[in-house]
């Protein structure tokens, strides 16, 4: 029990074993009491807002290796050549025998390469 709501209630939660059999239902009936009492209160309250659930990362999206060859204009060739490049490889992964490209890292590194050249690196070859 928290500390700020025991001297509401005067007991200790681990002295009710100490308390004699016959006090047990006077406290019993107490406490209904005290419960209705607070239950009324919290009935007359405005609804308390429910707390925001914690910042969550945007939710990942995966494309095939065709989906990302669609996405860029090139064949599935092109984008096996640009997972396995030496310099600045695209990030994947493996779900089984499939390919899955992170479709955000994949948008951001294509829009990057627009903004460093001016043009859509993808689409004018190599």
């Amino acid at each position: 029990m928290r500390e700020p709501i025991r001297p509401l209630l005067g007991l200790d939660p681990a002295a009710v074993v100490s308390l004699p059999a016959e006090a047990l239902p006077g406290l019993l009936t107490a406490l209904a009491a005290f419960q209705t009492a607070v239950a009324a209160r919290l009935a007359v309250l405005p609804p308390m807002a429910a707390p925001s659930p914690p910042p969550t990362e945007p939710e990942q999206r995966w494309l095939t290796v065709r989906q990302a060859a669609a996405r860029v204009g090139k064949d599935d060739r092109y984008v096996y050549r640009k997972m396995h490049a030496v310099k600045d490889p695209w990030p994947f992964t493996k779900d089984g025998k499939t390919v899955l490209i992170d479709a955000s890292a994949l948008d951001e590194r294509l829009e990057r390469n627009r903004r460093q050249n001016g043009v859509d690196v993808a689409r004018r070859g190599g």
